[in-house]
Formats: C-alpha cells, sequence, structure tokens
C-alpha cells in the first residue's frame, strides 16, 4: 500500500508540472548527462521547449527532427554551421543577429547550435528511437518574416514563407553579371542590373571625391556592414542624399549627394574596382 502510494504521488507531481517523469529520456539523453538547459527556457502546456520568435520541430515526448545538407536544410559557412553557443537560447539569439539565418539546429546532449540558412521540414530526418537522431530539434524563425535576408547568392533579399513554417530568401537584388529569376540570382551579361524600386542602377561604376562623386555633408558618407537594401533605406531617410555607391564584395555603402556619372570611375572586369555600383534616385541624375 504505501509502495502505491508513493507512486500515485510521483505521478501527480509529474502532471502538475507539466513534464513528463523523467523528460530527458525521452530526448535520448542519460539521466546524467551534463546538459544545459536554460533557465529562461518558456515551456508550452504540452511540455515541449518554445523560444520566442520561433516555431520548434520538437519538443519533449514529440517527433526530433534534424536538418542538415541533403536533408532539407542548409548550412551557414563555416563549420556547417556550428557556432560556440551552448544554451538553445544563446542559439536563437545568434540566429536572429545573422540576416543569412532563418532557423538553427540545436543538438541538446552535447550542446551544440548549427545555423541553417534553410529548413524544410518535409524532407529533413526524423527521429528514430534508440538513436543519436533523438538529440537534434529544429527550430525555424518566425519572427524574421519579410525582413532583409542575405541568404540570396549573388544578391539580397527578403525573408519569404516557402512551404509550411519554412522561410526563404526569395532575391530581390541581384550583384553585377546577374539577374533575378525564378526567387534566385541567376548568371546574366556583365552590364545586366536588376535595380531597386525608384532608383537608376549603374554597374560597375565607382562615384567617389575627385571622381563624380560628392558627400555633402559630414553626416554622409562611409557606412559599414550594411546590406544593399538597408543602403536603400540609410538614403531615402537622408534628405541630402541623391545617390550612394555600393561595394557587393565587401558590404560598403557610401552615401553621396551628387553623383556625375561622366566624371565617375568605370571598373575594369575582374579587379576590385568591379564590384562597385552607383544607384541614382530617379530624376535626380547627372
Amino acid at each position: 500500500m504505501v509502495l502505491l502510494l508513493a507512486m500515485v504521488i510521483s505521478g501527480a507531481i509529474g502532471i502538475a508540472s507539466g513534464f513528463p517523469a523523467n523528460p530527458l529520456s525521452l530526448r535520448g539523453v542519460k539521466s546524467n548527462s551534463s546538459v544545459h538547459f536554460p533557465t529562461n527556457l518558456v515551456t508550452s502546456s504540452q511540455g515541449g521547449s518554445h523560444i520566442p520568435g520561433y516555431e520548434a520541430s520538437g519538443g519533449f515526448g514529440l517527433p526530433s527532427i534534424n536538418c542538415y545538407s541533403g536533408h532539407g536544410g542548409k548550412a551557414l559557412p563555416p563549420d556547417d554551421g556550428l557556432r560556440p553557443m551552448r544554451t538553445v537560447t544563446d542559439c536563437a539569439a545568434r540566429c536572429d543577429d545573422d540576416t543569412g539565418c532563418s532557423c538553427f539546429v540545436f543538438m541538446y546532449v552535447q550542446n551544440k547550435c548549427f545555423l541553417r540558412s534553410e529548413c524544410f521540414l518535409d524532407n529533413c530526418e526524423k527521429e528514430v528511437p534508440g538513436t543519436e537522431s533523438v538529440e537534434f530539434d529544429t527550430f525555424i524563425s518566425v519572427a524574421k518574416k519579410g525582413q532583409s535576408c542575405s541568404a540570396c547568392e549573388h544578391g539580397e533579399g527578403h525573408w519569404t514563407p516557402y512551404g509550411g513554417p519554412a522561410l526563404a530568401c526569395v532575391c530581390d537584388v541581384c550583384e553585377p553579371g546577374y539577374k533575378s529569376e525564378d526567387v534566385a540570382c541567376v548568371p546574366g551579361s556583365r552590364d545586366y542590373s536588376y535595380t531597386f524600386k525608384d532608383y537608376d542602377q549603374h554597374a560597375h561604376v565607382n562615384c567617389y571625391d575627385g571622381h563624380g562623386g560628392t558627400a555633402g555633408s559630414s553626416d554622409l558618407g562611409f557606412r559599414s556592414g550594411l546590406l544593399a537594401s538597408d543602403c536603400v533605406k540609410a538614403c531615402d531617410e537622408d534628405a541630402n542624399c541623391s545617390c550612394f555607391v555600393y561595394n557587393w564584395s565587401q558590404k560598403q555603402c557610401f552615401l553621396l549627394s551628387e553623383c556625375q556619372l561622366d566624371q565617375c570611375e568605370v571598373g575594369e572586369e575582374g579587379g576590385e574596382s568591379n564590384q562597385f555600383e552607383t544607384f541614382i534616385k530617379n530624376g535626380r541624375g547627372a
């Protein structure tokens, strides 16, 4: 009778807490494993882990999914997307800060974080009980929908729903020599241009002081680490900006008050100068 009463009490505690009696075992993790579950991890009523701004594929007692190259996932370089984050929340924060990341995979037993640019769950590896596959969960961002992304190869775009909860980086603008086709940037002619709305795009042209470009004020000029779309926004928000120069390879943005195209430098094919483009607001070119 005493033993039976103890079992009933133990089961009641498990139900009241919202967790199974031994939740770690449901993830295929041994009870004595040194797994670092974050203290600020929100828990759903079903007992599954929940990170604000993300939809989880797995959870306690739910199927685990691992998205990787060749199995529904596309890794962010380098090292197959591996980043030194030791908790799920830190991994989510790292993905939030990376414009090329739409999802991530977390391996609980080894506390490993893998960033992904794409996660198409139908093609990802589902858990097989008794194998390492139960140790992974995939988390897909739902907060990045519509935001700018750099995962568009040879260009930039925005995150768009693409098959269930998955997001895809749909290309809006392409580097010189590429054109937008079927949501991607594909090879085009050397001088092919796909411009931003309200801007005329001039491929392989660099306007700067002494070569057709004028900064005009201390507020204009060099901006580091911006996507081309962010450079457009910066110019739009500054009344003194009539044009800007963008370097695709180094993500460099230069805001200018004036661009005299006939005096600007034209890039040489194969050289660094070929990576610059000049964008001029419609009706303000010279």
